[in-house]
């Protein structure tokens, strides 16, 4: 049984086999997340909820190395400059607070040259982005993301997922243009009734917008009207 806040109603235990831990982790580690063995991850969403149990189960097959974080959620980004990990997964409101924490620092003086700079390197690598799919930016990437990259810990980050909620697309955009073509940001929908993974963006979806991408292999998934909704 691993309870769920129940969302859609009240809380509740959903039942989960073996066999549907098993078949979550290894649809999705070979259709998305791909990980190594040289791969590091931080751990610091709750283990009794089913996105970090899945996360964990899937990762410790792959021999992954796993540190976990000490506790006090304000140290997530020191705890993760200290571990460098490689994949990352949180939920909307930690990534939130990244973007929103970059952003005011660079704009805390508007009329600076930093800020400029800051701001004419986001909208272009944003706009290359959606024009031909680059991520990276010969000058842009030197003044300024590399060193944004390693300041909240994200340097080494290959693959990002967030999950749990919507993610807002400008905070993905954003996510997705400071981390450039080493890593792809991925979002993803569960539920607890379904191991924790329903659906995920691709590599192939790197640099769409606005979904959750293809079911998980080890799923059908029929649409149902709901009248009430």
């Amino acid at each position: 049984l691993c309870y769920t806040s129940g969302t859609t109603g009240d809380p509740k235990g959903a039942m989960i086999s073996h066999a549907n831990l098993i078949a979550a982790s290894t649809s999705g580690l070979e259709a998305f997340i791909k990980a190594l063995p040289s791969d590091v991850y931080l751990s610091f969403l709750p283990l009794p909820h089913i996105f970090e149990r899945l996360v964990i189960n899937s990762l410790l097959s792959c021999g992954v190395t796993i540190g976990f974080y000490r506790g006090d959620p304000l140290g997530i980004i020191d705890d993760a400059k200290a571990l460098g990990p490689t994949i990352f997964c949180a939920v909307p409101r930690l990534l939130n607070r990244i973007y929103d924490k970059v952003v005011a620092a660079a704009n805390a003086n508007p009329s600076s040259v930093a800020a400029m700079i800051f701001n004419k390197a986001l909208t272009t690598k944003v706009a290359n982005m959606h024009k031909n799919g680059e991520r990276d930016h010969w000058l842009y990437d030197r003044l300024v993301f590399s060193k944004l990259k390693q300041s909240i810990g994200l340097g080494k980050v290959r693959r990002l997922l967030s999950g749990g909620a919507p993610l807002s697309s400008h905070v993905m955009e954003f996510l997705r243009v400071l981390l450039g073509s080493q890593c792809t940001c991925h979002e993803g929908y569960g539920q607890t009734e379904t191991s924790g993974g329903t659906s995920m963006t691709a590599d192939e979806d790197s640099n769409s917008l606005g979904h959750v991408g293809s079911p998980f292999p080890a799923l059908d998934i029929i649409l149902v009207d709901v009248p009430e909704m």
